[in-house]
């Protein structure tokens, strides 16, 4: 097939995701424009929902209120609390874990003997929130990954609390009454929200950490988006050889890895950026391979006129930071 004209950008209004997005968030909430310029997160009645409930539950420490049901609110949460941040370091890095895309911004820690954390996903950093997300736990190599776990944050706490209160013994009573009282809380939270549908999306392809991606593609003329050359699971062996052959001392083969690279640039340059977002958010799943990832989505991203994730991968990859596996930036 010869190349395609190149394009300086890619269109990516969408009429229906922009006009949905608006109807759902809430803009006159004090807290709107801090959550959007510092962690890029459109507010919703989702979010101030369970901001306000925490703060009924326990105003003192409202990122603690839903302690009874195991859960800690945290990232932008901890924000709206009050607490201070190191200098120097952007407010989006905090909770950010070593396998959150810039798609995800966390705000729950789930307390346990698996460290799992939930987040807010959405395609673009404009958009409302799609869904909350759920990490796996890792196994191996397969890293960073993801369920959906439901439309909004109550609803996620509902499902998860009925799930926990279910499994207290009858003989720890005061903790399964606590429990209780605080799951009803988030029950009739959940149901005084108002109605509303979730953000269009048109998922185009699938990415290793199971939430795919969704970029504007036109059909007539094909512009927007192309396969890769490797299948989810080819790419999946072939990362796992170069990590084998790492951890072995050897020196790995990255001669396919280059030809990826190669036809992802390519890709861009024919403003087919799906491909090349596919193939860095894959390759984000391999902290080794932090240059190549960081290289590939920041011209991607702004491509695609999302420059605050180009900001959120620059910053999350640069340095020891995703190795070290540290999320917090608070200061006492």
């Amino acid at each position: 097939m010869p190349p395609k004209e190149k394009r300086r950008r890619v269109d990516t209004s969408d009429p229906s995701s922009h006009s949905e997005a608006a109807a759902a968030s809430v803009s006159d909430w004090p807290w709107h424009t801090p959550l959007l310029e510092n962690f890029f997160l459109v507010s919703t009645a989702d979010v101030r929902g369970v901001w306000e409930l925490a703060l009924e539950l326990s105003k003192k420490d409202p990122c603690a209120a839903f302690a009874p049901l195991g859960l800690r609110l945290c990232g932008p949460f901890d924000m709206l609390a009050g607490k201070s941040k190191a200098e120097g370091l952007p407010w989006f890095l905090h909770s950010r874990h070593p396998f959150d895309p810039p798609e995800i911004v966390t705000v729950v820690e789930v307390v346990g003997s698996k460290p799992l954390h939930w987040g807010y996903h959405r395609d673009a950093p404009e958009t409302r929130p799609r869904c909350v997300v759920a990490s796996v736990p890792d196994k191996k190599h397969k890293r960073g990954r993801f369920d959906e776990l439901a439309p909004t944050l109550l609803d996620a706490m509902t499902s998860h609390g009925q799930t926990f209160v279910s499994k207290l013994r009858d003989g720890d009573k005061d903790k399964k009454e606590a429990a209780k009282s605080c799951l009803q809380r988030v029950v009739a939270a959940a149901k005084a929200l108002p109605a509303a549908s979730s953000p269009f999306r048109r998922p185009i392809d699938t990415t290793l950490n199971k939430l795919g991606i969704a970029v504007p593609y036109d059909k007539t003329t094909e512009v927007g988006w192309r396969e890769l050359s490797v299948s989810d699971a080819e790419l999946q062996a072939y990362l796992e050889k170069l990590l084998e052959t790492k951890a072995r001392g050897e020196s790995p083969n990255f001669t396919e890895l280059d030809r990826l690279i190669t036809f992802a640039n390519i890709a861009n340059d024919e403003c087919d950026p799906g491909q090349a977002l596919k193939l860095g958010l894959d390759l984000f799943t391999v902290v080794e391979l932090d240059s190549d990832t960081a290289n590939l989505l920041t011209p991607t991203y702004k491509l695609l006129n999302r420059d605050k994730f180009a900001e959120v991968i620059e910053a999350h990859t640069a340095g020891d930071r995703r190795r070290s596996g540290e999320t917090s930036i608070l200061v006492d």
